[in-house]
């Protein structure tokens, strides 16, 4: 039997998770409770008083238990199957963009032949085929994406570099005002969370985003502390689309998307910490 913890400090929240448990205990125990329905039915339609045979009673219970494992057991392999498929598709391309990028890392470290500016732009490059991956396997059509890192740096926001510098796209450093946070970037770093735009043409947000080249997009903050979220904010990673509403969710970006891509955050905050990123010329 699972062991639960419930916290009762909170009235709602309880009745919810006492709710989600027996919801998951139901399911657990699904084929259990289906068996017993059908044996309490045959009861009632006086199954055992009829004119049959006990080893014929006995057959057809038997062969209903049969029955039953067998539906169980194949809906427990789909779900398997489904779950190993989503996994192998999320992290195995993400896990070797990761090598790679770690493996060039130690190169811009030891100071060795290698374009610390280079080395950046390849990094956000990474990180923009490790998202269209997965928007790809959610059955999500992919728009125009680009990837953008900016610091954090005497109240400034100043762009430090694009995965792809596409034409007439001039970069803009942003003024961080901690009493009045622009939407965006900005807003991720007063929050210091995740911050997602649907449609920059929205009639409260538009007069922020006249003339860019891109529709939706999000905004996720690096820390000193990666791994921890702690520490003060050090710089944003924005990914935008040219499509509305790219991105689906805020729960779609922390839970699909930003599980991916925090190894490649924390690469970036070791790059930081070493003075190994350059403003944007």
């Amino acid at each position: 039997m699972t062991k639960f913890t419930i916290d009762t400090t909170n009235g709602k929240e309880t009745i919810k998770t006492i709710i989600n448990i027996l919801s998951n205990e139901i399911k657990r125990y699904y084929f259990g409770i289906l068996f017993f329905v059908i044996t309490l039915s045959t009861q009632s339609l006086n199954f055992y008083e009829m004119n049959i045979p006990f080893w014929v009673r006995l057959l057809i219970i038997l062969l209903i238990s049969i029955l039953l494992s067998y539906f169980q057991k194949k809906d427990e392999e789909r779900k398997e199957t489904s779950i190993r498929t989503e996994l192998d598709f999320q992290y195995k391309v993400i896990f070797n963009l990761l090598a790679k990028a770690i493996d060039d890392m130690s190169g811009v470290l030891l100071d060795k032949k290698i374009n610390d500016r280079y080395y950046l732009s390849q990094l956000l490059i990474y990180i923009q085929k490790g998202v269209e991956g997965i928007l790809i396997e959610n059955n999500i059509q992919v728009g125009s994406l680009t990837v953008n890192l900016m610091q954090l740096k005497n109240n400034m926001l100043i762009t430090n570099g694009y995965s792809v510098e596409l034409p007439g796209r001039n970069h803009k450093d942003l003024e961080y005002d901690a009493t009045n946070p622009n939407p965006g970037a900005p807003m991720a770093v007063y929050e210091r969370g995740i911050i997602y735009i649907k449609d920059n043409k929205k009639k409260r947000i538009r007069n922020y985003f006249i003339g860019k080249p891109y529709r939706s997009f999000f905004s996720i903050p690096i820390f000193e502390n990666q791994n921890e979220k702690t520490g003060r904010v050090i710089a944003v990673l924005n990914v935008d689309s040219s499509k509305k509403n790219q991105f689906v969710s805020i729960k779609f970006i922390s839970e699909k998307i930003f599980p991916a891509i925090n190894p490649f955050l924390t690469i970036l905050q070791v790059l930081y910490n070493n003075n190994k990123v350059l403003s944007y010329k």
